[in-house]
C-alpha cells in the first residue's frame, strides 16, 4: 500500500531563475531559503514518485485542443527551456501515471492522458530547485488555470482528495510525494479578445491558438512581463495571498474552493487562478496540519510568491 510522505505548494515564477538580481536581501534569503527547505524535506522523506500539479504556459496544450487536466505517462519526458528555465530529461514514474490515470477514470474524473507531455516553467521552476538533478521520477498533472472556462476549484479539491485514496490503495509506489505549484496573486499581461485587440493581442492569440508558434508568444509575454517589473504597474494583493494561505492552514480548503473563478479574478488576478493546484495539494495533504515557510509579495516578479508545507 502507498503513503503520501511529503505535501507542499510553492509559487512559481521563470524569474526565479533568470531575474533574481532584483530582489533585495530579505526577499533573496526568502525565497530561494524556502526552496531550500522544501528539498531538503522532499529529499529526507525519500519518495520513490513525485507527483507535481502545475499549470501550462501555452507551450504543449493550445486553445484548438485544451484538457481541463491530463497526466503525462511513459518513462520520460523533457521540459522546454522557456523564459530562461534550463532544459532538462525528466524520469517519469510510468506505473504510479498508469495507475492513478485508470483509478482515476474509474471514480468519474475525466482526466485526458498523454505520452509525449513536454513541460514548461510552471513545471520545470519548482523542479529545478526540488530536485536539481533530476533523480526522482515524476507524475505530472496539468491543470488548466489559464484557458477559460476553468475547473471548478471544488473539482481540483476532489482530485487530490481522490488520488490520496488511490495511492493508499496502489503497491506500486509505496512512498509518494505531492506537490502543487503556481500563483499567488498575480495580474499576467494576457491578450485582448475582441473589441480593444490590436495587432500584438491577435499575434499572441494565433500563437495561443496552434502548436509551433510558441516563440511569438513567449517573446510578447515576456516583453510585456518585462515592461510591467521596470515600470512599477505589477500588481500583487497581500490580502488575498494570506487569505488563501490561511484557508489552507486551517483546514478550510473546502470553503476557498467555493469563493470561485471570479473572485479569484477579481482578487488575485489571471495567475491567480493557479491556487487550484495549492487546492488539489491540500486535497492529497487530506486531514494533515500545515506551515507556511516564507510569504515575500516581490512586484518585480508581478507575483505573490509563497511557500506552504504538510505535516506528514
Amino acid at each position: 500500500m502507498g503513503k503520501i510522505v511529503y505535501a507542499a505548494a510553492a509559487s512559481h515564477t521563470a524569474q526565479m531563475i533568470r531575474a533574481a538580481n532584483v530582489l533585495n536581501e530579505t526577499q533573496r534569503a526568502a525565497v530561494y531559503g524556502a526552496w531550500e527547505t522544501l528539498r531538503i524535506n522532499l529529499e529526507a522523506s525519500r519518495p520513490d514518485a513525485l507527483i507535481v500539479a502545475a499549470s501550462e504556459h501555452f507551450k504543449t496544450f493550445h486553445l484548438d485542443n485544451m484538457p481541463t487536466f491530463c497526466i503525462g505517462l511513459g518513462e520520460r519526458t523533457r521540459s522546454w527551456g522557456e523564459g530562461g528555465v534550463p532544459k532538462y530529461e525528466i524520469p517519469l514514474h510510468r506505473e504510479l501515471g498508469q495507475a492513478l490515470l485508470e483509478g482515476l477514470l474509474e471514480a468519474g474524473h475525466e482526466v485526458a492522458y498523454s505520452y509525449d507531455m513536454p513541460l514548461d516553467h510552471g513545471f520545470a521552476c519548482p523542479l529545478h530547485f526540488l530536485t536539481p538533478t533530476m533523480n526522482i521520477p515524476i507524475v505530472p498533472i496539468f491543470v488548466n488555470c489559464y484557458a477559460p472556462p476553468l475547473p471548478a476549484m471544488r473539482r481540483c479539491l476532489e482530485l487530490g482528495q481522490a488520488l490520496a485514496a488511490l495511492i493508499a490503495r496502489s503497491n506500486v509506489a509505496a512512498r509518494v510525494a505531492v506537490v502543487g505549484t503556481g500563483g499567488l496573486s498575480h495580474w499576467l499581461p494576457a491578450p485582448k479578445f475582441g473589441a480593444g485587440a490590436d495587432e500584438e493581442d491577435a499575434r499572441m492569440i494565433d500563437a495561443m491558438t496552434h502548436a509551433g508558434r510558441d516563440d511569438v508568444y513567449t517573446e510578447i509575454i515576456l516583453r510585456r512581463v518585462k515592461r510591467m517589473s521596470e515600470d512599477g504597474t505589477a500588481r500583487v494583493n497581500e490580502e488575498f495571498d494570506h487569505e488563501v494561505m490561511d484557508a489552507l492552514l486551517s483546514g478550510q480548503a473546502a470553503a476557498l474552493a467555493r469563493r470561485g473563478t471570479d473572485w479569484v479574478e477579481e482578487h488575485g488576478g489571471n495567475g491567480g487562478q493557479e491556487i487550484r493546484n495549492w487546492i488539489f495539494a491540500a486535497g492529497a495533504a487530506g486531514e494533515r496540519g500545515a506551515s507556511v515557510i516564507a510569504y515575500q509579495p516581490i512586484r518585480r516578479w508581478l507575483t505573490g510568491i509563497g511557500f506552504m508545507q504538510w505535516q506528514t
